[in-house]
């Protein structure tokens, strides 16, 4: 009898730990970020204005730099290309998404594994006297269950702590554009 409350309260937390992940991990699923542009010539002297188009899967956004857009976070890049007001240098840059949820559910797991080991730990010692065999079977799915429901509720932590996104900031060098060449009307020779 006493197997079965074990195995039943592993089975209850196992269910719990799941519906609980899976709400962290769901919520909220479009995300705004600010973002600072500002543009600088090659020897790295800011250059004032200039007319920004940022751009991912998400959308597409304008701004005059130096300045600030809201774009959503997505899993792409954000592409900034920006050209100076007179339209003589033009320039881009890339911002990757950083992402922290792998290390907040890694680090949700140790303390799962923890929890369910002092709590497997506690029960084994209590069934290492028992001489029933359900007893000595479950107790070691206390850790189990304490490693799954760590890693849920840790990557749950990591899709809702916010340090998800772009940096919130970028500079984006201009280059000078070519000179376009002029064409001189030849005459054909005979």
């Amino acid at each position: 009898m006493k197997a079965s409350r074990t195995a039943q309260s592993v089975v209850v937390l196992s269910c719990t730990a799941l519906l609980l992940g899976g709400c962290a991990t769901t919520a909220g699923k479009v995300k705004l970020q600010s973002v600072r542009v500002s543009v600088v010539n090659e020897r790295g002297a800011d250059l004032g204005a200039a007319r920004c188009q940022l751009r991912n899967a998400s959308g597409e956004w304008q701004l005059a730099a130096p300045g600030l857009a809201t774009v959503s976070v997505d899993a792409e890049p954000l592409r900034i290309r920006c050209t100076s007001e007179d339209g003589s240098q033009s320039g881009e840059a890339r911002l990757e998404r950083r992402n922290t949820t792998g290390r907040n559910m890694l680090i949700g797991a140790g303390a799962g594994l923890l929890v369910g080991g002092a709590i497997g730990e506690s029960q084994r010692r209590k069934d290492s006297h028992s001489k029933n065999i359900g007893d000595q079977i479950f107790a070691p799915l206390g850790l189990i269950a304490g490693l799954l429901f760590g890693s849920l509720i840790g990557s749950g932590a990591g899709a809702a702590s916010g340090d998800d996104g772009y940096a919130d900031a970028v500079r984006v060098t201009l280059k000078p554009l070519p000179k376009p060449t002029s064409s001189s009307a030849s005459s054909p020779t005979t």
